[in-house]
């Protein structure tokens, strides 16, 4: 049985199941009904978590409780080296902290017009740089963006999936305190 609105339930219960003086209605058709009417329920099973919402799974229930908690921030912790982004894990922010120098390397998973903020801060060192793979990531003027490389300064990047999939990043602040 296809899922009902609740208004359907009722006239179809006002219809199928009147107040039966007679005898006619069936244990059968009681039990059709039940079964309708469970087919239309919401079970807490059927609330997505984080992560379905994060990777679009189909045939779950959103709340806004369960979407504001999946668009929470990720942390993705220490960062150095080729840096690989499952836009799936994700829906917006993620955050690390630059203990080498770090490409952003491979995405997978984008969606057209997704997009992600990049919170990274330099480790107590700093110095760490950033590199970036032009098979999957993309600049406004061709040329990495200068973040800033003290120890502990906070830099923010923005960046927008592409129709061709390829990712549009910007610095959007150094030094940000």
């Amino acid at each position: 049985m296809a899922v009902r609105t609740r208004t359907q339930l009722k006239a179809d219960a006002a219809t199928a199941l009147p107040d039966n003086v007679s005898g006619e209605i069936s244990p059968a058709d009681v039990r059709g009904r039940v079964e309708d009417l469970a087919d239309s329920a919401f079970l807490a099973g059927d609330t997505a978590s984080d992560a379905n919402i994060r990777g679009a799974q189909a045939g779950k229930v959103l709340t806004s409780g369960n979407v504001w908690s999946a668009a929470g921030a990720v942390d993705l912790g220490n960062l150095t080296g080729t840096v690989l982004l499952d836009f799936a894990t994700f829906l917006g922010l993620i955050s690390g902290v630059a203990t080498g120098n770090i490409t952003l390397g491979a995405t997978s998973n984008v969606k057209s017009g997704q997009t992600v903020v990049l919170d990274i801060k330099q480790d107590a060192t700093g110095g760490r740089t950033l590199a970036l793979n032009a098979t999957y990531w993309v600049t406004p003027e061709g040329a990495v963006p200068a973040w800033d490389t003290t120890a502990n300064a906070r830099n923010v990047l923005v960046g927008t999936v592409l129709g061709d999939g390829k990712v549009l990043l910007a610095l959007a602040g150094k030094k940000v305190s």
